[in-house]
């Protein structure tokens, strides 16, 4: 992908940390959410992560410098050209060690890796129902937005494939769904462990919720105080 159709941004994550992101000029783009997402992500050492919808591999790079002697990433990514920038930006930034994309569909899952090869998944999905709200004419912020190649039932049940017993899965989402991303993990056995709701203000409902939940786990769950994400 040439200079004309990208845009390069410098992040610094942590004191004398730097990321350069390559990322498309007119078509998705990021948002804050990976951040606020890698915030409430812990990872043991030794630990083996796959992100479903790596997009330009915003949450692997943001992951592998914070925890940097934790195991190996794979970033998951549909669509070719968002793909082929995140393979671009992992080798910008020295992290071929440390990260792999994987262009190709995780409901194929089959054909990205064997069951239960990963101790954590995450995931910052597609917030709206194909049929919900305004489909943006660009495909490509239409499939990071909305439900369109995948769906909440399909996420969950990668994310229980590639999980190993006791693994934990990640996820942010709005929090107007937490009933049916409730619903679906306990179909698929991953019990939630911790819960976050993020509001605008104090003074308003929360707009999204980041959940980990882990395979089998215990009953249990802790509800972290509410994050605010402005004064």
């Amino acid at each position: 992908m040439n200079q004309g159709t990208t845009i390069t941004t410098t992040t610094e994550i942590l004191p004398d940390f730097q990321l350069s992101i390559q990322q498309p000029r007119h078509g998705y783009r990021y948002n804050m959410d990976p951040f606020i997402l890698v915030d409430f992500i812990t990872l043991e050492n030794n630990a083996t992560t796959i992100d479903l919808g790596t997009g330009v591999g915003i949450i692997p790079l943001l992951l592998a410098r914070r925890f940097p002697e934790t195991g190996q990433f794979k970033g998951v990514e549909i669509q070719p050209e968002l793909a082929n920038i995140a393979c671009g930006n992992v080798n910008q930034n020295d992290l071929q060690e440390q990260i792999t994309i994987i262009q190709g569909d995780y409901r194929n899952y089959q054909e990205i890796a064997p069951p239960s090869s990963f101790s954590t998944v995450i995931a910052n999905p597609p917030y709206y129902q194909q049929h919900r709200g305004r489909l943006n004419t660009c495909r490509q912020k239409a499939i990071a937005r909305h439900e369109i190649t995948t769906n909440l039932d399909t996420l969950i049940e990668a994310a229980a494939f590639f999980l190993e017993p006791g693994g934990r899965f990640f996820v942010s989402y709005p929090a107007e769904r937490l009933p049916a991303i409730l619903t679906a993990c306990s179909k698929r056995k991953l019990t939630p462990k911790k819960l976050q709701c993020l509001h605008s203000q104090p003074t308003q409902s929360a707009e999204l919720i980041l959940l980990l939940a882990r395979q089998n786990g215990k009953e249990g769950l802790q509800i972290t105080p509410p994050r605010f994400l402005r004064p």
